[in-house]
């Protein structure tokens, strides 16, 4: 996608993520499979693990070398505005992801919208999902879909 390229966008209701399941991870050796961009790796479900900070600038660290994971999903691990700046560097290096979650985290509206710029240059994301419930429940897909997926195509200004 270049620049001069319109950008779509649709809105449409997900699946809820169950934010009582609980997440056998072990955080520490996805962490590394990251690292050594393990190729048996394509998908990293970190869904209701509280990260701190560090961790989760590891995880972002981690995955801008990485060429295997095209997934990753890290709804209600408590991720904070102070993690955005790492998102925002691997939307723009990464080019193999094309699916990322933040759901239910607490990112404020003034850092997603960092994250949403960061997807300017990246030709591979697909979908990004944030949910914030705070006042409401709905949840907004950030996509660039094709004509024949049917979903509803919104120009949106960047």
């Amino acid at each position: 996608m270049s620049r001069s390229d319109p950008v779509l966008c649709s809105v449409k209701s997900a699946e809820p993520v169950d934010m009582e399941d609980v997440n056998e991870i072990d955080v520490e050796e996805t962490l590394e499979k990251l690292k050594n961009n393990d190729s048996s790796l394509s998908h990293c479900i970190f869904n209701n693990v509280p990260l701190d900070t560090e961790t989760v600038d590891s995880i972002t660290s981690a995955l801008m070398r990485n060429t295997s994971v095209k997934r990753v999903d890290m709804c209600n691990c408590g991720i904070i505005d102070d993690s955005v700046e790492g998102f925002v560097t691997l939307l723009k290096s990464n080019s193999t992801l094309e699916a990322l979650s933040i759901e239910t985290n607490k990112i404020t509206g003034k850092f997603l919208k960092k994250i949403v710029i960061g997807m300017e240059t990246n030709e591979t994301l697909k979908e990004l999902r944030n949910c914030k419930p705070v006042r409401s429940q709905r949840e907004l897909v950030t996509r660039w879909p094709s004509p024949s997926s049917g979903a509803q195509q919104i120009p949106r200004q960047v």
